[in-house]
């Protein structure tokens, strides 16, 4: 996975700072603490039967718009890694499909 971003050895966690860093070379990665979150909330509504208030109860937090997409963005990768055109049946874009509309309505 790494390499798909031009990395080839592992992440280093570096302390300090909000969320998480990771550094990889001379490359450094920062995720925002609200990031995991989303991707959590993400999963649930694609997957898990949620409800649009789940990612309500988040909105507080900062970026949460920009957040949800950026989830969303890592989800649609890494299915499309693991499984390529495969993974893409109807049920598989339907369950994405309100999830995005969702994401993109917060990030305004």
């Amino acid at each position: 996975m790494l390499a798909a971003f031009g990395l080839s050895e592992p992440a280093v966690r570096l302390a300090g700072g909000q969320g998480e860093t990771w550094r990889s070379g001379d490359v450094v990665l920062k995720r925002a603490d609200a990031e995991a979150a989303a991707v959590a909330v993400a999963d649930a509504l694609c997957w898990y039967g949620a409800t649009p208030d789940l990612a309500a109860r988040w909105a507080h937090l900062p970026e949460w718009g920009q957040m949800l997409v950026r989830a969303l963005i890592y989800r649609l990768t890494t299915d499309e890694l693991a499984g390529g055109a495969a993974t893409w049946t109807e049920a598989r874009r339907a369950a994405y499909a309100p999830v995005i509309g969702l994401a993109v309505s917060y990030a305004g």
